[in-house]
């Protein structure tokens, strides 16, 4: 019999415990007398049997019937208006209670289920920190209960004792312990929302960035990406990735609907098989050469804005491992949105002095070429007329009227003829292509009108990244484009873009060679960039 009620008063808890924590999880604030009786009578009477013996148990279950069949009969009898449908709480309780006696009973007998099912309630408790719905106070403070005292189970299972072994006993009192504790916990008043553990998510991101970091900076760097790499040399067989990575994401905080390219390297020497960067560099090349932009535009057109608009974008290094800061073409202004990091620019190369943008984000201003109006092919068309006071009232729209003394209009044209010394060079043409840019170039009015009849003729040539290498034979830039345009006649953005800038250069124009990615752009949004956007085109 002691061993018995030591057995009920062991179990009962555990149960009632798993009813309130079901209770909590389903929402009900306040568990009736009915429910705590629904548990606690098929602990009894289960747990009787089990200490019983045969005959014994027959007479129990014998009783347990014959109340069931009078409490039905009363039911019947005196409440003739009694309607299941009418109390849909009763099959809940029904699922509860059993349920309950269940876990309860298999708390008391089975480790592995102690463990398992504390386990899982821990996870659970965790999980609705942050992740599922936050569940009622009394449902926690339930599942702490039976998470403690299945821990003190396995504590006195496992713990070797002399004198009073009996497990059970020690349990029972252990656990009213156990139970004045959470108990005490649960009068406290308990916040509307789940603790926000800020301290620990703080020392969490700051240790996640740490090993971000260390991992990026130890990493091996990225791939050669076709149209991008810092050798600049027209490399073969360069294939496009099945599973492209992640390499920028740009944010585009402003309306537009072209495609961008972001340039991270820029060239001005072909030696038949590579660009290179040799020819002297020109100061404040980004900047003099967005306001060459605007003030081109505000002299050649009624209304510039039809010809650029102004444009801004967000750029987020996100598993870019490179020395460039990726920057859009006419390029007016730019600021560090996250860590600081110093900048050197040599002709309107930008790199990083010290580290790789580890996560860094860059907010970058600049002048977006409507190239598909009418109004831009117009301007194009058509000289500009370029005066110093034209030159200050495009100082003034930027901001810059005040550095008259660094940009002024001596230094523009100091700029301009830089810019031709350094991608202008001579390019001698053989006599067949000669013969060939002739005919293309036949009846056109203007340079503009040229260019374009050259990008459309490369746009009809075959795209393809399966190449061959150049031959060694070819040395400089005339042998590239007999190679390229007369034999071969295939190849992919870089062979195209450095065929566009010769030519355009054999035609007196400064023209360069510029590599970084190209994005289309339809809307306002986030875009991600990876590494098969990389690309190379040419600038006039």
């Amino acid at each position: 019999m002691i061993e018995f009620i030591y057995d009920m008063l062991y179990i009962a808890p555990l149960s009632l415990t798993a009813m309130l924590y079901w209770c909590g999880l389903f929402g009900v604030e306040e568990p009736t007398f009915l429910m705590y009786m629904a548990v606690l009578v098929p602990v009894f009477v289960l747990d009787l049997l089990v200490h019983l013996k045969a005959r014994e148990r027959m007479l129990v279950l014998g009783i347990t019937g014959a109340v069931f069949v009078s409490v039905s009969f009363v039911v019947s009898r005196f409440w003739e208006d009694f309607y299941l449908s009418d109390h849909p709480w009763i099959i809940p309780l029904l699922i509860i209670s059993v349920l309950s006696f269940l876990i309860g009973f298999a708390a008391a007998n089975l480790t592995v289920f102690r463990i398992v099912v504390s386990l899982s309630l821990i996870v659970m408790l965790i999980l609705s920190l942050e992740v599922i719905e936050y569940p009622a106070k009394k449902g926690v403070f339930a599942a702490f209960f039976f998470v403690l005292v299945c821990l003190s189970t396995e504590v006195h299972i496992r713990w070797k004792r002399f004198g009073d072994t009996n497990t059970k006993k020690h349990l029972v009192f252990t656990s009213l312990f156990i139970f004045a504790i959470v108990f005490t916990a649960s009068r406290f008043n308990a916040p509307d929302k789940p603790y926000d553990w800020r301290l620990f998510k703080a020392i969490w991101s700051q240790v996640s960035e740490t090993v971000g970091r260390l991992k990026f900076s130890i990493g091996p760097g990225n791939d050669m990406y076709i149209g991008f790499s810092d050798s600049g040399e027209i490399g073969s067989d360069v294939e496009k990735s099945d599973h492209p990575k992640p390499v920028l994401e740009v944010n585009v905080l402003s309306d537009i609907n072209v495609p961008v390219n972001f340039t991270g390297n820029m060239y001005d020497s072909f030696d038949g098989h590579a660009w290179t960067e040799q020819k002297d560099p020109i100061a404040n090349m980004r900047r003099m050469d967005a306001l060459e932009c605007l003030f081109s535009a505000k002299s050649g057109s009624e209304d510039y804005r039809d010809v650029i608009r102004d444009a801004a974008v967000n750029v987020k290094y996100v598993n870019a491992k490179t020395r460039y800061l990726f920057v859009a073409s006419k390029l007016t202004d730019y600021s560090f949105l996250s860590s600081h990091t110093e900048i050197t620019e040599t002709s309107g190369v930008l790199t990083f002095d010290k580290h790789n943008p580890y996560r860094l984000e860059v907010k970058e201003q600049f002048y977006k070429l409507n190239t598909d109006s009418p109004a831009f092919y117009e301007y194009m068309s058509t000289d500009s007329v370029n005066t110093d006071e034209a030159w200050k009232s495009s100082l003034r729209t930027v901001g810059l009227g005040k550095l008259s003394d660094q940009f002024g209009y001596d230094q523009y044209l100091e700029y301009r003829e830089s810019v031709k010394e350094k991608y202008c060079e001579d390019i001698t043409l053989s006599s067949e292509l000669k013969s060939k840019l002739a005919v293309l170039y036949d009846g056109a009015r203007s340079d503009y009108e040229k260019l374009k009849r050259l990008e459309q003729a490369l746009n009809k040539m075959k795209y393809t990244t399966d190449t061959e290498p150049i031959p060694e034979g070819v040395t400089n830039a005339s042998e590239f484009l007999d190679y390229f345009l007369l034999e071969e006649k295939e190849g992919y953005c870089t062979h195209y873009a450095t065929a566009f800038v010769l030519l355009a250069r054999a035609e007196g124009l400064p023209a360069r060679y510029a590599a970084g990615y190209r994005i289309n752009i339809e809307k306002a949004g986030t875009y991600t960039v990876t590494s098969n956007m990389a690309h190379a085109w040419p600038e006039v």
